[in-house]
C-alpha cells in the first residue's frame, strides 16, 4: 500500500473541509497587526516558482532576483528553511523528492561561478537536486547579508521548520510559519505547547487571500483529536503513506471522534518503541472499524464477503469492484509500519525505514507491497504468458506481478523478468489493496 502524493494539501481534502468553521481563519491585515512577529519561511515553492530567471542572466543574478523577492515578502530577521538534496542515505521522503524531480531535468552543473551566464532552461535545472544544492550554496550568502537567518535540513526540511518554530516560541511572543504544506500544519498543532501564540500563514494561489491560522485556537476546537491527527493522515494518505480508496482524512477523523476508545489506543503511533505486533493488530482494527467491519469478522472474510456481494449498481466495473476491497493482512501490515514511521519522523525521532515497511533496491528505498501471495498456489500455477518478443510491459506474468516461470510457453523463465518485478509509481496505486 503505497502512494506519492504531488499535492499533499489537495490529498488532504482541503483544511477547512475536514472541520468546517472550527478552523479559526484569519485575514492577513490581522496578521500583520501582530506585535514582536518571528518567521519561520519554507522556500521550496519560492525556489521553484515564484521567481521566474531572466534571460539572459549571470547565476549571481538570479541570486539577487530571489534575495530581493525573499526579503520583500518575509523581511529582514526572518528565519528561511530549505530542503537539502545530497542525500547520504536512503529516506522516503528523499524517494518523494526523487519522484518529483524525474521530469524535466538537466545534468549536474558544478564549477559554477556567480558572473557565469545560465546555460540552460529554469524549469530543467531546478529539475535535478544537485543542481538545486549549487545554487543555495550561492544563495545563501546573498540571504545573510539581508539580515536572514538560513538553515538547511539534511532531507526534507518540514521536520526542522516546525521544530525551529516551537524553539523560537518558547521565547518569542508570536512566531509565523510560512508553507502551503499540511504536514507541518499537521505537525504544529500536534506538537505545540508553547505558552506563546504559533500562527500559520498560508499564501494564496491562483488569486485567492492568503489564510492565516491561530495553532493555539486550531488546537482548542479540535480537543483531544488533535493528539491523533498525525496518525490520521498518515493512516490515510501522506507522501509516503498510500490513501485508502473512498476513505478520506474526514472519515477517519469522524470515526476517532465519535469511538473514544480507538482514539485512545492509537495514541500508541506517538510512542518511541512502541511493539511492532501490537501497532499491527491496532492499524488492521483501524482499517476494519474505518470499513464497517465487526471485531469478530477478518479482513480475508470480509474481502471475500464483498467480493461475491451481489450490486444493485450496473455501471460498477470490475477494477471498481476491486477498489472497493479493503486491503489484505500483509498489505494492511506494511501499511501499518509505514505509517508508525511517518508519525515518528514528523514527531522528531527517526527510525530505520527497512524495519518499517521498506526495503531497499536497485539504489532506491521501495514500499514492501505485501508479503502474501496474490493468488493461491493452485491458480498462480495458471498463469503463465506466450512472449514471442520479449517479456515487456504487456507480458502476462509481469502484468500480474509475477516472475515468469519455467512453466511459460516460450520463455521457461529464461527473460528479463526472472526476478522479483518491482512496480513504478502508478502501477504501485493499482495494486496496493490488493
Amino acid at each position: 500500500m503505497h502512494d506519492h502524493c504531488t499535492n499533499t494539501p489537495a490529498r488532504f481534502g482541503g483544511i477547512e473541509k475536514v472541520f468546517g468553521s472550527d478552523w479559526n481563519s484569519t485575514g492577513v491585515k490581522l496578521y500583520l497587526k501582530v506585535p514582536e512577529i518571528s518567521r519561520v519561511s519554507e522556500l521550496e515553492t519560492e525556489i521553484c516558482r515564484a521567481v521566474v530567471w531572466p534571460r539572459p542572466a549571470t547565476y549571481g543574478d538570479v541570486c539577487a532576483l530571489y534575495g530581493d523577492h525573499i526579503l520583500k515578502r518575509y523581511g529582514s530577521g526572518a528565519t528561511v528553511v530549505f530542503d537539502g538534496y545530497k542525500h547520504s542515505e536512503l529516506t522516503p521522503k528523499g524517494e518523494e523528492q526523487r519522484r518529483r524531480s524525474s521530469g524535466k531535468t538537466s545534468p549536474t552543473l558544478v564549477n559554477l561561478q556567480l558572473d557565469q551566464l545560465t546555460c540552460t532552461a529554469q524549469t530543467n535545472f531546478l529539475g535535478n537536486g544537485e543542481n538545486k544544492e549549487i545554487l543555495l550554496a550561492m544563495l545563501r550568502p546573498v540571504l545573510e547579508g539581508a539580515g536572514l537567518t538560513v538553515l538547511q535540513a539534511s532531507g526534507d526540511a518540514d521536520q526542522l521548520i516546525v521544530a525551529t518554530a516551537l524553539q523560537l516560541s518558547v521565547t518569542q511572543k508570536s512566531v509565523v510559519v510560512t508553507a502551503t504544506d499540511t504536514d507541518i500544519f499537521a505537525m504544529l498543532i500536534q506538537r505545540y505547547s508553547s505558552e506563546y501564540d504559533v500562527y500559520m500563514l498560508m499564501p494564496g494561489v491562483s488569486g485567492r487571500s492568503d489564510k492565516v491560522h491561530n495553532i493555539r485556537s486550531v488546537q482548542s476546537s479540535l480537543g483531544a483529536v488533535k493528539n491523533v491527527l498525525l496518525f490520521a493522515h498518515a493512516m490515510t494518505g501522506s507522501d509516503t503513506t498510500s490513501a485508502l480508496f473512498g476513505k478520506g482524512k474526514t472519515a477517519l477523523l469522524n470515526l476517532l471522534m465519535k469511538n473514544e476508545e480507538l482514539m485512545s489506543e492509537v495514541q500508541l503511533f506517538n510512542s518511541q518503541g512502541a511493539e511492532i505486533e501490537a501497532l499491527v493488530s491496532l492499524g488492521e482494527r483501524t482499517i476494519c472499524a474505518l470499513y464497517g467491519v465487526l471485531e469478530s469478522q477478518t479482513l480475508l472474510g470480509v474481502r471475500h464477503s464483498i467480493f461475491t456481494r451481489p450490486t444493485a449498481r450496473k455501471d460498477l466495473t470490475p477494477e471498481l469492484k476491486l477498489k472497493l476491497m479493503l486491503p489484505t493482512s500483509g498489505a494492511a501490515r506494511y501499511h501499518t509500519l509505514r505509517v508508525y514511521l511517518q508519525v515518528q519522523n514528523w514527531l522528531g525521532h527517526k527510525l530505520d525505514a527497512i524495519q518499517f515497511g521498506w526495503r531497499e533496491g536497485f539504489g532506491r528505498l521501495l514500499p514492501v507491497i505485501s508479503d502474501d501471495p496474490p493468488a493461491p498456489d493452485s491458480l498462480l500455477k495458471l498463469v503463465r504468458c506466450g512472449c514471442t518478443t520479449g517479456c515487456n510491459q504487456n507480458c502476462g506474468c509481469r502484468r500480474a506481478g509475477m516472475p515468469c516461470k519455467s512453466y511459460c510457453a516460450r520463455c521457461e523463465g529464461n527473460c528479463t523478468n526472472n526476478e522479483p518485478v518491482v512496480l513504478d509509481d502508478a502501477e504501485t496505486d493499482a495494486v496496493c489493496l490488493v
